[in-house]
């Protein structure tokens, strides 16, 4: 049986103690991302974490909507100069710099035991699909033959959207036969393998147009060996400059 790293983690949308600034006031500090909640909120000064009956929290007095809260206010005045401040907290999704609102994050993680998280039988297998289909092909100089040329998409224009359609799912449909040559080829060096992590049938690849008409929702479904059918969808903006997998 193989097993891989775990790449696609859910987010926890929490920022480390990212520099902030404080205001000319001496005492109003202004947050690059807004606080989702202040019971997990820390700030520290020089490396030193303050206790919460020091600080409180508000909006700018300039907004005149109501909005979440990027400020965080001293009960007294700072008499540092030029202190680094410093804070830790849980932002919303929709501001979050780690998973960009998407909820995951293709980073590693570790579990309990300080141990990497990692995948195998049909997760690994659905893992597998997707470094197929958003890897450009030839950027990897291990396996030059894995990935697809959807990156050759840049700047196109959905004025044609059969065409476009019909260039993605040949491109998938190309790459993940590749990829049971790969699985093959791994048979047949008698190396142990599951049925889970081994693609069978490739099915329907379906493009269709998401809400926003800029970005195309690509929808893979599959077949493991074990007999378990899998899906794998992912959304595909092709109006910037260069391709962007979202």
């Amino acid at each position: 049986m193989s097993i891989d790293i775990k790449l696609q983690n859910a987010c926890d949308h929490r920022i480390n103690w990212i520099r902030s600034e404080l205001e000319t006031d001496r005492k109003t500090i202004f947050l690059s991302y807004p606080i989702a909640s202040t019971a997990s909120f820390k700030l520290r000064i020089n490396n030193v974490v303050l206790p919460k009956s020091s600080y409180g929290f508000s909006n700018s007095e300039e907004s005149t909507v109501v909005e979440p809260t990027r400020y965080v206010s001293l009960k007294k005045k700072s008499k540092l100069n030029d202190p680094i401040i410093e804070a830790q907290y849980t932002t919303f999704l929709d501001y979050c710099p780690k998973c960009v609102g998407l909820r995951y994050i293709d980073d590693l993680t570790y579990d309990k035991s300080g141990d990497l998280n990692t995948v195998r039988n049909e997760y690994l297998l659905v893992q597998n699909v997707e470094k197929r289909v958003i890897t450009e092909l030839g950027s990897n100089v291990f396996h030059e033959n894995m990935g697809t040329n959807l990156h050759s998409l840049v700047n196109q224009k959905i004025l044609d959207f059969d065409l476009i359609r019909n260039q993605i799912t040949d491109q998938i449909i190309t790459s993940l036969n590749r990829l049971k040559e790969s699985q093959r080829t791994l048979l047949a060096s008698r190396r142990e393998v599951s049925d889970g992590e081994l693609l069978d049938k490739i099915g329907e690849v379906i493009v269709e147009r998401a809400e926003d008409p800029t970005i195309l929702r690509v929808t893979v479904t599959f077949t493991a060996r074990s007999g378990r059918t899998l899906e794998y969808t992912q959304f595909l903006e092709l109006s910037r400059q260069r391709v962007a997998f979202v």
